[in-house]
Formats: C-alpha cells, structure tokens, sequence
C-alpha cells in the first residue's frame, strides 16, 4: 500500500516561510519520514522516527506514494504546478487526531493526510471541530479605535445565551504584523491566527477593509457601511474596551446578513500588473481552470507596453483559450480583456496591494508569482460574489 507524503506550503504571511513534509503510513496514519525542504523543494535535513525520539538520515527523495499540498492558494498554485492533490489548511485544522505527536506541525501534516484519505473515501467518521464554532463572530474595525496606533483591530465573540463572550483581541498592523494579541479560547490554538478558524460569521468595516479581509480569509465577508459604524461609535461612546463594545453591535448587526448562492464560472483569465509576474513585462494574464479537487493555470501570457503578447505558456495568444470571464484591475487591462467579446469584471485593487505586499515572500515557497496572484484572485472573487 503507498505511503501518503504530505507537505505544508504555509500562506506567505510570515517573513520566512518554511516547507515542511512528511511521508505516513497510509492505514495507520503513523509518520515513516519527515523532511524540512529548501526553496527549490530539495531535502534540507530527513529524520526518521526511533524509539521516542527521531533520527538524521540522509534522503534524496521526499515524494513517495500520493504527494498532497497543504495550505491555501499557494500551496494550490504548487498542487496545480507540480500535479499533487490539494487539501485546505484552514478545514484540517479542525480534524480531531485520536492520538497527537506532541509536536503541533507533524500533527498538522497527519491531519492534512487524514483529510485528504477522506476525500478520497479511504477514511471514514472523521471527527472535525467545526462545530464548536457555531454562533461564533468575527468582527474587523479600523485601527484608529486602537490606542496603539494598529491598522485593524479584530474580535473574535462567541453568543452564548444572548450575550457575547470575547474569545479574542487582535490588533495588527498593515503588514500584519501583531502589535497586541489576546486569546482567550483554546480551540484557537489549533491555527495560526485570527484568519484561519471557520467562523459563524465574518464583519468588517467599509469596502476597503471588507476587500482585504476576504482575501485572507478567503470566504464571504459582510460589510459594515462606515455611517452605521459610526453611529456604533457614538453608541459606545468614550466607554472601554471599545473595540469590544462595537464588535458585538457589529455581531448583533450581521446576523440579518446571509450569503447567497453563486456559481462562479469554470475558467477566468486574471489581468495583472507587470510587478506580479515573475518574468519582466508589462502585464500578464493568466487563465485559470476551477476543477473538482484544485484549481489549475492552464495558459499564461506575458504582454508588452502595447498590450501585445510577448511570450506565452499553454497558447499563442489569450484569444486562443477559453474563458468565461475576465477580470482586470484597471481599466486600460479591461479594454483589454473587452477586446475578446467576452464579460469583463473588476479585481478589486485592495486584494492585488495584498498580494504586491506578500510577494517578496512567495519566492521562498517555490511558487511563480503570477500563479500565486492569479489563483488568489479567483480565491476572492468566488467569496466575494456571494454577498455583492
């Protein structure tokens, strides 16, 4: 029976991003191998388990048996790439382990294993945490209510028997940066910050900010229209903590506020700016397919100052390729894009300024840019139609 080989490519939210692997058996879920890699997914150091401990071996090759990708869109962007299965970090956190390790990121990496063997139907009853979240909050204000000078203050609430219990106090800044943090659930131990737990509800304040939390939380935000805020604010008045005491009128409010379903299309051509491609141009577009289990790039295009295709991967010109839907985040790229007779939407510039601030970042996980752009785009755009 082939082993499963798990490797987390971790959201470049960190200033150093590592990979980490591991190889388990696949009926017992029991670790045979783990690696750390470097940023060209070459064996840094292997380690074998022995007696209660681990011991340094020397190995060439860490992708034995079904290799899964463990993360969001960038360990999507190397599933797509690299022809591993996909799994999502932020659903395998949840997974309840009969027996852990002890060591939080080998767990993680048997948990991503336990998923992907459910999805596959090779494991049956697994247990998540996810409903420990019902009727939990997350609200996102300004950071101006801060008196530290953050750029976001979250909470993160929990109603229980009609009242609001904190769960915790995060204020970061536009880097994210932590400049305080207090938790005060251990459920939240499990993930690596306030964006990664499967919330009842997400709020956050003004498009701006709604914008840049769905593309880290890459799921539907709703958005607190800043005079309501603000009449919350005079509500609260000079009363302490007031980024609590707004957080659950914020909670209170989105209660009325559901999704609705969408079915977004199966292929978008993304347009992006030169400085989101790994190769020198001025601007590229990259089509993007919505599969079953991941989503792929299919052709990518590098244009000129004129627009005109200076080289392409997967085609010899967008024209070429199907796709449903554009979308552009200027307006000369949706000209562009209009060019092709086919729908055109925007990409919000507030996701790619995310995406510019991460980018030095990305190089470290082995991920081209523009893939990583491109798919994190679609991420957003799939969540942020449900409530438009």
């Amino acid at each position: 029976m082939e082993p499963v080989t798990v490797v987390h490519v971790p959201e470049p939210l960190r200033k150093s991003p590592s990979k980490l692997a591991a190889t388990f058996n696949r009926s017992t879920l029991k670790p045979i191998r783990l690696y750390l890699l470097d940023e060209d997914w070459a064996v840094v150091r292997a380690y074998e388990p022995e007696d209660e401990g681990w011991k340094r071996v020397k190995a060439a090759n860490w992708e034995e048996g079904d290799v899964v990708a463990l993360g969001g869109a960038a360990a999507e962007a190397v599933a797509a790439d690299r022809g591993y299965g996909f799994v999502e970090e932020r659903e395998a956190r949840t997974v309840v382990l009969e027996e852990g390790t002890g060591r939080p990121q080998l767990d993680l990496l048997r948990r991503g294993a336990a998923m992907f063997l459910a999805l596959r139907g090779e494991v049956s009853g697994l247990k998540t945490t996810s409903e420990e979240f019902e009727g939990t909050y997350l609200a996102v204000l300004p950071g101006n209510i801060s008196r530290i000078g953050a750029w976001a203050c979250v909470v993160g609430l929990r109603e229980v028997n009609g009242a609001f219990n904190v769960l915790l106090r995060v204020h970061v800044h536009e880097d994210l940066s932590v400049a305080y943090e207090d938790v005060r659930w251990d459920a939240l131990e499990e993930f690596e910050g306030w964006w990664q737990p499967p919330w009842s509800k997400v709020a956050a304040v003004g498009k701006n900010l709604k914008r840049r939390v769905e593309a880290l939380l890459e799921r539907p935000v709703v958005r607190v229209p800043p005079k309501l805020y603000t009449s919350m604010l005079k509500a609260v008045g000079r009363s302490h903590p007031r980024d609590v005491l707004v957080a659950e009128k914020v909670a209170e409010w989105s209660k009325e506020v559901e999704p609705s379903p969408t079915s977004p299309p199966s292929r978008l051509l993304v347009l992006l700016p030169g400085e989101l491609s790994s190769k020198p141009c001025a601007a590229c577009g990259v089509v993007v397919e919505r599969g079953e289990d991941v989503r792929r790039v299919v052709a990518r295009a590098y244009l000129d100052e004129g627009l005109k295709v200076s080289s392409a991967e997967g085609c010899r010109d967008l024209s070429e390729v199907e796709w449903d839907l554009a979308l552009a985040p200027s307006r000369e790229l949706a000209r562009y894009a209009a060019s092709f007779g086919r729908r055109v939407e925007k990409a919000s510039p507030t996701v790619l300024k995310l995406i510019a601030l991460l980018s030095s970042r990305v190089a470290l996980l082995g991920v081209r840019l523009e893939d990583y752009a491109a798919i994190k785009v679609v991420r957003w755009f799939e969540v942020s139609s449900l409530l438009e």
